[in-house]
């Protein structure tokens, strides 16, 4: 398609010289600006990065073909660990969960496998409550936590302080360097 008329009267015309004009009709009057290549290609990616929002998908960016529809969007009650995933130059699709393999449905798994390495897991402790107390090792030492209301500049966040273990760091709920926990108190129910 080397020409296109938008709905708003703009008509859209690629060029041999690697632009693209645009030109705007409003009645006898016609006015031509022209893009490069570069920015055409920019403008194209970004208008479609903004569909892929409007939409709630996510593009595969190694091939831009597939894209990733959480199950959010399809399946009720919504399950975190599977998304459907489609190939947009055929319509073909699977449903991938996070615990396949990322070669089962060759690329489809591999879209799906780099979508959930995108989106990790959430880890208990990210959405500890201020009350509740907590085993978490960080920086490989085991030590019971407290979760306590803090206000810093951006408002209010839960940090973890030490109950038992004075010298040991206080740290936020999304500290990397927590690598494993247990809620202690409350008991789940």
């Amino acid at each position: 398609m080397n020409e296109f008329p938008a709905s708003n009267g703009l008509k859209v015309v690629l060029t041999n010289a690697g632009q693209t004009a645009y030109t705007a009709v409003d009645g006898e009057s016609e006015s031509t600006s022209y893009l490069g290549f570069a920015e055409f290609l920019a403008f194209r990616e970004y208008f479609r990065a903004e569909e892929d929002e409007r939409l709630g998908r996510w593009r595969w960016p190694e091939n831009p073909d597939y894209v990733v529809y959480p199950s959010a969007l399809y399946k009720h009650p919504a399950d975190s660990d599977e998304v459907n995933v489609v190939n947009t130059s055929n319509g073909a699709s699977h449903r991938v969960k996070r615990a396949d393999s990322p070669r089962l449905f060759g690329y489809f798994s591999e879209a799906g496998s780099a979508y959930f390495d995108a989106r990790p897991e959430p880890k208990p402790w990210a959405t500890a409550e201020p009350g509740e107390i907590w085993d978490l090792t960080v920086d490989g030492v085991e030590n019971r936590y407290a979760a306590i209301l803090s206000h810093g500049k951006n408002g209010p966040y839960v940090r973890m302080f030490p109950t038992d273990n004075v010298a040991a760091t206080t740290v936020g709920t999304q500290a990397t360097a927590i690598t494993a926990g247990q809620r202690i108190w409350p008991e789940e129910s």
